[in-house]
Parts: C-alpha cells; sequence; structure tokens
C-alpha cells in the first residue's frame, strides 16, 4: 500500500490522516464517508481552521 512505500521511501512514519476525525456525523454514514473522504480533506480542513 502507499503509506508502506512512501515511508520506506523516505525511511519515517506515515501515517493516512482521518478528514472526519474531529466531525460528529451518525454512525450509519462512516462507510460513506470513508470511501469520499480523501476527497473532502482539504475542504473540511479549511472549514475547521475557524473553529479551533
Amino acid at each position: 500500500n502507499f503509506p508502506n512505500y512512501l515511508g520506506e521511501a523516505l525511511n519515517m512514519r506515515v501515517y493516512l490522516g482521518d478528514p472526519w476525525a474531529r466531525v460528529i456525523y451518525p454512525e450509519d454514514l462512516k462507510p460513506v464517508l470513508d470511501e469520499i473522504g480523501p476527497r473532502f480533506a482539504v475542504a473540511i480542513g479549511l472549514a475547521m481552521r475557524d473553529i479551533d
């Protein structure tokens, strides 16, 4: 998988981010959100920056 490949190539730990980690949503949406999460990562990050 890509994170392992990248970690080995860069000789460092690589983690996949979860754009939904700080978002509250109904649990039954988890499969759909996991699938579309990478497409929303930047938008969620931009939306959350004023919330902190």
